[in-house]
């Protein structure tokens, strides 16, 4: 009886330790497939030859460069056109032109591993460094949404709004690699995510880096990952500065009492400690 019990006891620890490790493996996946660029169908050996990384996809008909080791000067590692820098890891990275005049863009563009989930909460981070051979950095640079594949016929701006924004500041520093990240909560069936700058010249900010440089603002960009998360820190987006914004409880009823006096109307969110949309309301003003 005794032997029995604890065969027992061994086989519910080892479900509960089987449980939790599921649990946990379905929030560190990775959504984004090939996100160091590592995988490819064959060396770069041209600009241009972002066609080569597998997996990844170009929206409009600019020319995202694809450097690898295994890639000749113009675009091998650790030396290239752009410069000299290593790869955040591994043997390879991508780079993007988020401004050179005329409004031209290049992006990349990835498919998730699987369709995000309705009110869900994701983390999204990358690596990026500003070429050696710029004359200016920015600091625009996003990543947009969407439960569509797009594909635009020219290299011009996308005319789209990304939900996510580098928050950093200027990415000046040329040596080592900067971390940008960004905490999504998901409208529900989204498949994609685009890279790029999504504003036009005029628009976009610029700080003068060599002037011994190029005219243009040319990153590569390494490592990119999406991983589901419990708690989202989207928090209160872009409230005009003037704009009065209260929070308070109501003393005789359980509720809390949202108040913009401002604004015509406004949407509210309500997350519970993991993360999770519990409450949605649209009012005018409270």
């Amino acid at each position: 009886m005794t032997n029995r019990r604890n065969k027992n006891t061994n086989i519910y620890k080892l479900f509960i330790i089987f449980l939790l490790f599921s649990n946990n493996s379905l929030f560190c996946q990775n959504l984004i497939p090939n996100g160091g660029f590592e995988q490819y169908s064959s060396c770069p050996v041209f600009f241009g030859d972002f066609n080569k990384v597998i997996s990844w996809l170009n929206p409009n008909i600019g020319t995202p460069d694809y450097y690898h080791q295994c890639a000749g000067t113009n675009v091998g590692i650790p030396s290239n056109w752009g410069g000299y820098q290593i790869a955040h890891s591994g043997s390879a990275y991508v780079g993007l032109t988020l401004r050179e005049g005329f409004n031209f863009r290049e992006y990349i563009q990835i498919q998730f591993t699987s369709t995000l989930i309705r009110d869900t909460c994701y983390h999204f981070k990358m690596y990026i460094n500003l070429a050696n051979k710029c004359n200016k950095a920015t600091d625009e640079i996003g990543v947009y949404f969407s439960s569509t594949l797009i594909s635009s016929n020219n290299s011009s701006i996308l005319p789209l709004t990304p939900q996510l924004n580098n928050k950093t500041g200027y990415i000046t520093d040329t040596l080592n690699w900067t971390l940008v990240t960004g905490d999504y909560l998901s409208n529900g069936n989204e498949n994609y995510l685009i890279i790029g700058n999504f504003k036009n010249d005029s628009a976009t900010s610029l700080v003068s880096v060599n002037s011994q440089g190029q005219d243009i603002t040319y990153y590569y960009i390494d490592d990119v990952s999406m991983f589901k998360i419990k708690n989202c820190s989207v928090g209160i987006n872009k409230l005009d500065k003037n704009m009065k914004f209260t929070v308070g409880p109501n003393p005789f009823l359980h509720h809390i009492i949202f108040t913009v006096p401002e604004a015509d109307q406004i949407e509210v969110s309500l997350l519970d400690i993991s993360g999770y949309k519990i409450v949605k309301q649209n009012s005018s003003t409270q």
